[in-house]
């Protein structure tokens, strides 16, 4: 029906007629099916192994996708697994098989969804209106007024889905089944980290972002999407060496005009060092194709992905791989700034959903609850881990789901041992872009003399701690009484 179908996957007893390849598991007579996904598998005596997607490795950039099984595969535990995992990049899920257990670790940011039936038959799956329709299963009716709360590309809170028995896997877990457990166990954070200072994390970063940019380089055709943000910026510096050989793009959103920031300061970038550069207007999305997408999704449609997947897929790049960088806003705390750590409240949080629900609300308290332990054992900020649980994994999986269905997208910033690198520098340290600009200026100094998000408002208000957590709850608050 799509253009494209790499990261679509069901697991369960029943196999779905959309599913063109399907792989037997050790597990409880499960089927793996799968369409266009790329697709490695190994096995050795008790133990066998299945990952779907693209990876590679950030410290060993050269090596082959079964090469990189093999070391997973040597894993003695899921604990091992897990560690193995971190130095991984791409898009992907893990499934491990071992002594009648079936282990399922996704990468970094969950961007290949595991949604799970929590009771009855066993059913996972990247879409879970693909469970519900085996099933027979319709969209629950909490479900559907927390969606009618929420502003447009924003989904469920914490790990719910549109379906009452259907539940998602959010980042730092991993999924466990045999014959008496069916259950998500999480794995960060565990323990307290050592402290790291910018530089020492922007070198580290700086090293493991160009071997995965380059790896990803070697086996993909690459395209960048640049705005006057410094996400892109940065992703931009560790392409020097290769820039003439990535088309970059910039989507010219209903909103812009010429003198917008996000069409000039690309463009300006793109003439000074001699890059190709594309300005690319919206292609209107016909109804019949928003029908077929609302039929494959429900209510987990992004708008504004199916906009931009669709208007990409008739462009010159509609064979080459989106580079983008959403993930990289955890390295500046962007929901927590510079506010202390005691304001990292239920109500506090709630504001950053874009949901005026008040189940939502208790969603988001039973996060805090859940992660109380472990945020006070580690030293890790419940800012941090609530936008990479909420934000990345929620909302940005969400318009990957979307997306995914017209284009292809890697992120090269989906690195676990980035992400946790980056967490380790205290917050305070790096809520102004500081190891954005310290990797920019290790790798393309020239890039931080023109411009960054030169139109940004409220610059007053995001640097005073009480400003800003003024005008965060006072919006909310209005933005709710409004709805």
């Amino acid at each position: 029906m799509f253009g494209v179908d790499v990261t679509s996957y069901l697991i369960g007893t029943k196999k779905m007629g959309k599913f063109r390849n399907t792989i037997d598991l050790d597990v409880g007579n499960l089927k793996f099916q799968y369409n266009d996904g790329q697709v490695f598998t190994s096995k050795r005596r008790k133990k066998s192994i299945i990952v779907m997607g693209r990876f590679v490795d950030a410290f060993n950039p050269e090596r082959s996708p079964n090469q990189i099984l093999e070391v997973l595969l040597d894993s003695n535990d899921v604990e091992e697994l897990i560690y193995k995992n971190r130095s991984l990049a791409g898009r992907y899920i893990i499934i491990y098989q071992f002594d009648g257990r079936l282990i399922i670790v996704p990468d970094a940011c969950a961007t290949i969804p595991v949604t799970f039936t929590t009771c009855g038959h066993l059913y996972v799956a990247s879409n879970p209106k693909n469970i519900a329709t085996l099933n027979g299963w319709s969209e629950s009716r909490l479900s559907k007024k927390i969606k009618s709360r929420a502003t447009n590309t924003h989904p469920l809170p914490y790990d719910m889905t549109m379906y009452d028995n259907i539940k998602k896997m959010p980042p730092n877990h991993y999924f466990l089944y045999n014959s008496k457990v069916r259950d998500v166990v999480r794995y960060y954070p565990v323990s307290r980290k050592v402290p790291v200072s910018v530089k020492d994390a922007a070198e580290l970063s700086s090293k493991l972002l160009k071997n995965i940019i380059q790896a990803y380089f070697n086996h993909f055709k690459l395209a960048l999407p640049l705005t006057a943000g410094i996400d892109s910026r940065l992703i931009l510096s560790l392409c020097k060496d290769i820039v003439r050989e990535i088309p970059s793009y910039t989507f010219f959103h209903n909103r812009f005009t010429v003198q917008t920031p996000d069409i000039v300061i690309p463009a300006t970038i793109a003439k000074r060092f001699n890059f190709e550069h594309l300005i690319i207007h919206h292609t209107k999305v016909p109804d019949d194709v928003r029908k077929q997408v609302y039929n494959e999704l429900g209510s987990n449609l992004s708008k504004l992905e199916l906009q931009n997947a669709w208007t990409y897929s008739h462009t010159q790049l509609a064979e080459y791989t989106r580079l983008d960088g959403n993930i990289s806003p955890l390295a500046k705390s962007s929901f927590g700034r510079n506010l202390p750590e005691l304001l990292a409240s239920p109500s506090y949080l709630v504001t950053k959903t874009h949901n005026y629900a008040r189940e939502n609300r208790r969603e988001i308290r039973r996060w805090v609850n859940d992660i109380y332990d472990y945020a006070s054992f580690s030293n890790i900020s419940k800012y941090d881990l609530f936008f990479w649980e909420h934000r990345i994994g929620n909302w940005n999986a969400n318009a990957y789901m979307t997306a995914d269905l017209f284009s292809k997208s890697l992120n090269p910033f989906n690195c676990r041992y980035l992400l946790e690198t980056w967490l380790r520098v205290p917050r305070k340290q790096r809520t102004n872009g500081e190891i954005h600009k310290a990797i920019i200026s290790m790798n393309w100094l020239e890039l931080l003399e023109l411009p960054i998000n030169p139109d940004r408002r409220f610059r007053t208000v995001y640097a005073n701690p009480i400003l800003y957590y003024l005008g965060v709850r006072g919006k909310y608050t209005l933005n709710r009484y409004r709805r």
